[in-house]
């Protein structure tokens, strides 16, 4: 049975809110795709099992954001392929912070003094290629400054690549976790192929309410980079599985969703020390007093 794919062209940050609204859909795509298709102009793939409602899918959009109303959708089938791994051998490496985020075949391209992740063709639960990934990256570069966390939590792991970053950079204890069991299996992989799985352990969870994240409490350091209201939602619990005077780095924002996620955590003894900006995207470094 071929996949369908829906596309839309448009501004990065018309295309960037797409991105989310797709996401938070009753019925979410298989996966979500964004790429440069010109100077100023991005373009949005969201793969589906099956043909889906363009009708309800606008109106989702319109609802998240007024101003996607002027996205144009297209949707056709595709042909048996994997998709995904085509789409990720396209991928060029890119520079966040101290990492460089590459597939095998780009290894040769690596800057010196770079700290590597490998990211191959597959399953499409983050890449590095996106602003919040890049702004994390960049914010654990700039924590490792001054500061080397003994116990990590990656919360919404995803690919993993975060968890690899730290386990790269401190070889401490990580803890990666994931409500999705196929990202989890992923993110497993993908630590393998870097050379850091017996640096960190996986679990199948949502947010910190799980007996191997209550276990290995308090973090030195929380990774965060999932979507704003969860992280309001959850701020109560994430501050509480943190050390004192522990770090946390908290992502998937849009730049206006930034201080209602700041405020909260600043609730929770944990206020905002930086901001880092890319693109439309902010990616916030908190200390807890």
């Amino acid at each position: 049975m071929p996949l369908w794919l829906v596309s839309a062209t448009g501004p990065r940050a018309l295309i960037d809110h797409a991105a989310i609204a797709a996401e938070e859909c009753e019925n979410p795509p298989l996966s979500i795709s964004m790429f440069e298709a010109g100077k100023t102009v991005w373009s949005l793939d969201l793969l589906y099992a099956e043909e889906a409602d363009l009708l309800a899918l606008k109106l989702t959009f319109e609802s998240f954001d007024t101003s996607l109303a002027a996205l144009e959708l297209h949707q056709g089938p595709l042909p048996e392929e994997n998709w995904v791994a085509k789409s990720l051998k396209g991928l060029k490496p890119i520079e966040a912070g101290r990492f460089y985020v590459h597939g095998s075949h780009d290894a040769h391209l690596m800057p010196p003094g770079k700290i590597p992740i490998v990211i191959e063709a597959g399953e499409a639960f983050g890449t590095g290629h996106h602003g919040t990934t890049e702004g994390c990256l960049d914010a654990l570069s700039r924590i490792d400054r001054d500061y080397r966390p003994a116990r990590v939590l990656d919360l919404g792991t995803g690919s993993g690549i975060l968890a690899i970053a730290a386990a790269k950079m401190w070889h401490g204890s990580v803890l990666a976790t994931d409500i999705d069991p196929i990202a989890v299996n992923v993110a497993h992989e993908n630590a393998r192929l870097n050379g850091v799985q017996s640096d960190i352990r996986f679990a199948v969870a949502g947010g910190t309410c799980h007996a191997e994240v209550h276990a290995g409490a308090p973090y030195d350091l929380i990774i965060a980079n999932i979507l704003a209201l969860p992280l309001r939602q959850m701020a109560g619990q994430i501050g509480a599985a943190l050390a004192p005077g522990g770090t946390l780095v908290l992502s998937g924002l849009l730049k206006e969703q930034a201080p209602r996620v700041e405020a909260v955590y600043a609730g929770h003894h944990a206020p905002s020390q930086a901001r880092l900006t890319y693109g439309e995207w902010m990616t916030l470094i908190c200390r807890k007093a």
